[in-house]
């Protein structure tokens, strides 16, 4: 069996056509806004007007709601607050579209449904063509806000929560500096602390902040004393980093690496529940709990509270398997027995993580 590991929305890629075609304004395209949203029926205008927060909008008609949303639309503040909000794949599409129309045909996945449900841009389909484009009124207030530096402040924040994310879920916490430090070795571009902890702050669904000085693992939640105690097992310990490819893979929270062990629970679990994505989505849930150091009765619950009953003896050896080859949070991403012993480190030797810094200089209390 392959690794599963799959997006949300590639495992929903047989519904692609129906969602683009629901999302999608059918016929030509035209490139006013005010044009842009005459296509569009009152119900889907008053969801807009919802979605931007327009007050009283369920009393207006649809020439009242036309003139409000071209107002708010046409707002640079507006398009700089929703181009903050959205996603990099989305914003690098709005980015695209407003230089040309990007076109794709109704079964392709592109990011755009965010873009259209804010009113940035507009989807039209015709004869199973997908076009969508940006309107002329919102391409001016791009220009202003593009010449700010806007688009590179976007990917830079975008760059950093990624890292951020990757690194929570391989490590479970990482301070500032030491991602600042990570960023560097992997991407050759540095923050300083300050953009780092602007950037982390705009978007935190995907970790949490602690102390202003690390980044957290959700999986802690409120559980300070758990936290602390990551911290004080990971102090000095070296830090595993893997090439810059193998690591952004760990920004999706059930990633797990391409292994003889993580792949035979995935083949046992697909036996099991008969649904292959499922069994990768439950092999990298695991991954997750054997990094955090979750025993296996509690592995065991979040698999019985996904449907799966009984145990057996193969069960129970894949598991134990599975356990040792995993990177954990308290070695700092090395596995079981695989971290170099901190009495066998010295603090002027290189430090084992490969950065061709001494250990003091690198990992050493980070």
């Amino acid at each position: 069996m392959e690794n599963n590991n799959i997006d949300v929305r590639d495992a929903n890629f047989s519904t692609i056509p129906g969602m683009n075609e629901y999302v999608a304004v059918a016929g030509k395209p035209v490139y006013g806004l005010r044009d842009c949203l005459n296509r569009h029926k009152k119900e889907r205008l008053s969801e807009l007007a919802r979605t931007l927060n327009i007050p009283k909008h369920y009393s207006m008609k649809k020439p009242e709601l036309v003139d409000v949303l071209t107002e708010v639309l046409a707002d640079a503040s507006r398009l700089s607050s929703i181009l903050t909000a959205i996603d990099e794949a989305e914003f690098l599409l709005f980015e695209a579209a407003a230089e040309n129309d990007i076109t794709f045909t109704v079964s392709e996945h592109k990011p755009f449904h965010v873009l259209h449900l804010f009113g940035i841009a507009t989807a039209f389909l015709n004869n199973g063509v997908i076009t969508v484009i940006v309107p002329d009124e919102m391409k001016a207030v791009w220009a202003q806000l593009h010449a700010t530096g806007f688009a590179g402040e976007k990917l830079r924040g975008e760059m950093i929560r990624k890292y951020a994310a990757a690194a929570v879920n391989l490590y479970g916490v990482i301070s500032f500096d030491a991602l600042i430090s990570l960023i560097k070795r992997l991407e050759d571009v540095t923050f300083d602390t300050e953009t780092v902890e602007s950037a982390l702050l705009t978007h935190m669904e995907r970790y949490l902040i602690w102390d202003y000085s690390y980044v957290v693992n959700t999986v802690f939640g409120q559980d300070a004393e758990s936290l602390e105690q990551l911290l004080e097992l990971a102090t000095d310990a070296p830090r595993y980093v893997p090439e810059k490819e193998t690591f952004l893979e760990y920004i999706s929270p059930i990633y797990y690496e391409d292994t003889p062990q993580n792949n035979a629970m995935a083949a046992q679990l697909g036996e099991v529940v008969g649904d292959e994505n499922l069994a990768g989505i439950l092999t990298g849930d695991l991954r997750t709990l054997f990094a955090a150091g979750i025993s296996d009765d509690g592995c065991y619950s979040m698999l019985r509270e996904s449907g799966l009953t009984g145990t057996s003896k193969e069960m129970t050896e894949l598991m134990m398997n599975m356990r040792l080859g995993t990177r954990l949070w308290e070695t700092r991403g090395f596995t079981y027995g695989g971290a170099p012993k901190k009495s066998e480190l010295g603090r002027n030797e290189k430090c084992p993580c490969g950065s061709g810094l001494k250990h003091k200089k690198c990992c050493a209390g980070r």
